[in-house]
Order: structure tokens, then C-alpha cells, then sequence
């Protein structure tokens, strides 16, 4: 029997917090999740069709993955939460997100090793996968100034910067094995 996305969603939401070093349940559920994402034929309200020639299941899928993920940051301390509370004059303790750092960098983190591990590739589908989580990571990283505030974009920046070196490590060691040299290595060094 195949996973059903919905209990993949709701294992996310309920997971508890990790300890720092520790996220690997994090990782394995949001690897799962992305899996479920690009599947087309899943019964049920995500369907198998495109609504109105708008979005398509595997399009409401994602939106709803991150949905999640920004919920499980979102925090009474964020940016736009304190915006939110000066414009209505309510108190910042309203009931917002869960504030899990956490399980929100693991996410990250893990759609930053699919990208990495899923380059662009001349099948269609595999375009298309490679596409929807560099466009996943785009919009967290667009969104998580107003749910985490700073802290969140330093990691972000962290993070981009460890896979491009990691990436040009990688490929100077492809290409010292050929014994070739590249302006790309000189310029990563």
C-alpha cells in the first residue's frame, strides 16, 4: 500500500522537536513527502487532473508542503507576526506556527541534497522534479525572512554557501582526476 501524502503531512506537522544533530526523522519524512509530491495518481482531493488549467495534483501538492514548513517555523517573534499584532493592537502571544527552527532548517537542508543529487536531466520528469525543488527552496528562502526572521536568512546564506563549495569541490576533484585544470577551481579556491 502506497504512503498517502495527507499522513505524510500530518507525521510533519506532529513530528517532535529534535535535538540539534538529531534530525534525522525530519529528513526521512520530507524526502518522503517530496517523493508523494511528484506522484500524479493519487486518489482522492489532489486528484490526477488540472483545476481549470491552473494547478495541477503535484502543483497543490508542493503548496501544501510548504505551506506546512512555514507554518511549522512561523513564530509569535517573527517579523511579520509582530507587523501583524502593531496593525490589529493585539498582543504578539496570539496563536501562530510552531516556531521549530529546527525541523525547518533539517527541511531545507534536505531539499538542498535532492537539488544537489538531482541535476537537470533530459527526461522531462526529472526536469520537471529538479525544477519544482530548486522552485521549493526559492520560495522558502523568499518567505523565511517574514516567518523566522534574520536568523533564518543567515542559515539560508550558510546553506547556499556550503552546497556551492561542496559543488566546486566536487567538481575539482572530477576534473584534477583527468588532469585537467579550470578558471572554475582558481576562482573557487
Amino acid at each position: 500500500m502506497a504512503e498517502n501524502f495527507d499522513d505524510k503531512v500530518h507525521q510533519l506537522l506532529n513530528i517532535p522537536r529534535p535535538k540539534p544533530g538529531n534530525e534525522q526523522d525530519v529528513k526521512e519524512v520530507v524526502k518522503a513527502l517530496v517523493d508523494l509530491c511528484e506522484e500524479e495518481n493519487v486518489p482522492g482531493k489532489y486528484g490526477n487532473a488540472v483545476d481549470n488549467g491552473t494547478t495541477s495534483a503535484i502543483q497543490r501538492k508542493w503548496i501544501r508542503l510548504l505551506l506546512s514548513l512555514l507554518y511549522k517555523r512561523f513564530h509569535n517573534l517573527s517579523p511579520e507576526q509582530k507587523e501583524l499584532a502593531a496593525t490589529h493592537h493585539e498582543a504578539s502571544s496570539s496563536t501562530c506556527g510552531d516556531g521549530e527552527r529546527l525541523i525547518f532548517y533539517a527541511a531545507i537542508q534536505t531539499l538542498f541534497e535532492i537539488a544537489a543529487s538531482s541535476s537537470p536531466t533530459t527526461e522531462k520528469v526529472g526536469n520537471d522534479r529538479h525544477e519544482r525543488v530548486n522552485k521549493a527552496l526559492q520560495v522558502l528562502t523568499q518567505l523565511s525572512p517574514y516567518v523566522g526572521g534574520s536568523r533564518d536568512v543567515c542559515y539560508l546564506i550558510g546553506q547556499f554557501v556550503t552546497h556551492t563549495l561542496q559543488s566546486a569541490n566536487h567538481h575539482e576533484s572530477i576534473l584534477l582526476h583527468g588532469n585537467e585544470t579550470s578558471e572554475s577551481i582558481k576562482i573557487a579556491r
